[in-house]
């Protein structure tokens, strides 16, 4: 058994990500347990603070973080200063940023359990450098979907409010340069615009994307306009959460170059659910 080859992509500002894996053997000789951690590294070409280091792991947690449906955090980490002298190296290095889950913020259910997307989904270690570079260019549409599990969780009714202004800044966003989110839909036109972009795996999914897209949209004007008015808790959870299955679905295509992640996601048995919940919430 030996480890993967590292893989590695350079980063704006001078930075360069570093994507390898090791294994080791714990435990007693009758039950021999292999553990194999990926390791990712961020390594700068200029004197840097650490702080300028840190924000890429957090996009990769984040992404970890919504495959895994939980706050995925790392149980280690180090600095490595380059040096001509012998290497300096800190035994160990600590960050609650990366390493500490808050309390609220849920664990994933499980480590092994298939993820809804893997590396491969989204294009391999290109695909990351993309997702990193997403993140810090639109952290607006990233952000609603990451903050679930970084600090725990929203009432229904704030998640699908950030959902949608999450939607309507991506389709904002390209009304000038891309046709898709220029097309006139009717009522609810930001996420219905969004349903037709990832297509087919989203209305597999809810069964009709643009009875969906409505009902999401007014929905979310009833929370934001009518706060006193009376609404479906369960509804709202629904709505919300098929929402963030859509965005998480666009922003992957959006970094694999291909409709490959939507598929995968809204295939993805952790979806099993939801797809029945929300095909019943509509009759579809």
């Amino acid at each position: 058994m030996q480890a993967a080859e590292s893989r590695s992509e350079n980063l704006s500002r001078g930075r360069r990500l570093e994507l390898s894996t090791h294994w080791q053997v714990d435990g007693p000789e009758d039950r021999r347990i292999i553990y194999t951690p990926v390791e990712f590294k961020i390594s700068a070409t200029r004197p840097a603070k650490w702080t300028e280091l840190v924000p890429p792991l957090q996009s990769i947690q984040g992404l970890l973080s919504l495959a895994y449906e939980g706050l995925v955090v790392a149980d280690g980490g180090r600095v490595t200063m380059d040096t001509d002298q012998p290497p300096m190296e800190s035994p160990t290095w600590w960050t609650a940023r990366l390493m500490r889950r808050p309390e609220g913020a849920q664990a994933p259910r499980s480590m092994t359990e298939i993820p809804s997307f893997d590396l491969g989904t989204i294009g391999g270690i290109a695909g990351l450098r993309r997702w990193i570079e997403l993140t810090d260019k639109h952290p607006r549409a990233t952000g609603p979907l990451v903050a679930r599990h970084r600090y725990g969780l929203h009432n229904v009714e704030t998640r699908l409010m950030e959902v949608a202004a999450a939607i309507e800044y991506w389709v904002s966003a390209h009304r000038r340069s891309a046709q898709w989110a220029r097309r006139s839909l009717g009522k609810g036109s930001f996420a219905a615009n969004l349903a037709a972009r990832v297509g087919t795996p989203f209305a597999d999914l809810v069964g009709d994307p643009m009875a969906w897209a409505r009902r999401f949209w007014s929905t979310n004007n009833l929370l934001k306009h009518e706060p006193n008015s009376e609404y479906d808790a369960y509804e709202v959870s629904v709505l919300a959460d098929t929402g963030a299955v859509l965005l998480q679905s666009a922003l992957l295509n959006r970094v694999a170059r291909t409709t490959n992640p939507a598929q995968v996601v809204c295939g993805s048995h952790r979806y099993d659910h939801l797809g029945r919940q929300v095909r019943g919430l509509l009759g579809a």
